[in-house]
């Protein structure tokens, strides 16, 4: 139900013609219940811009089924479908994800699967299995688990290609 009474709109009576068409106009349109054009077009244009803030303190847990972008301050248990999440420094989010750009420089500990880039910043902390098409890791951040490239391979298959078994290069003085 639709919360309008449309037979008490249609008993209005405005003090202007013009406003009473008006008002009839709209009574015909809520009562067809055709989705608006307009409306369904701006629905989809907040969809693509979604953005949910967990704020600091706050605790969330169940299941993101679908949002564009997700910023982690507080603690979330959940599993997650996003375009892009970004877990703050005091942030902690613990769960199963599915997303395009994973960004953490506070706690992550589950699974992810990225189908963009992994980045692990200084002082974040990811526990847990990943799939991912490229990472970047900053000086102090912390990795445990599996780590597999979305082609398949994973990271200690890199780790011996032949230029690996090369010597350090000493600096010349």
């Amino acid at each position: 139900m639709s919360g309008i009474n449309i037979a008490a709109l249609s008993s209005l009576k405005p003090t202007r013609g013009t406003a009473q068409k008006a008002v009839s106009g709209e009574v015909d349109k809520i009562s067809q219940n055709k989705p608006n054009p307009e409306i369904t077009e701006s629905l989809r244009s907040q969809k693509a811009q979604s953005i949910l803030s967990v704020g600091n303190g706050v605790i969330l847990k169940g299941k993101i089924v679908e949002a564009g972008q997700i910023i982690i301050h507080g603690s979330v248990t959940a599993d997650i479908n996003a375009t892009s999440i970004t877990v703050e420094s005091d942030g902690f989010l613990e769960g199963s994800v599915k997303t395009c750009e994973l960004s953490i420089s506070g706690n992550f500990k589950g699974l992810a699967e990225v189908s963009g880039t992994l980045n692990l910043q200084n002082g974040g902390i990811f526990e847990g299995d990943v799939t991912y098409s490229s990472i970047t890791v900053e000086q102090g951040a912390i990795i445990s688990g599996t780590l597999t490239i979305a082609r398949g391979k994973t990271n200690t298959e890199l780790i011996d290609h032949p230029m690996s078994n090369l010597p350090p290069k000493t600096p010349k003085i």
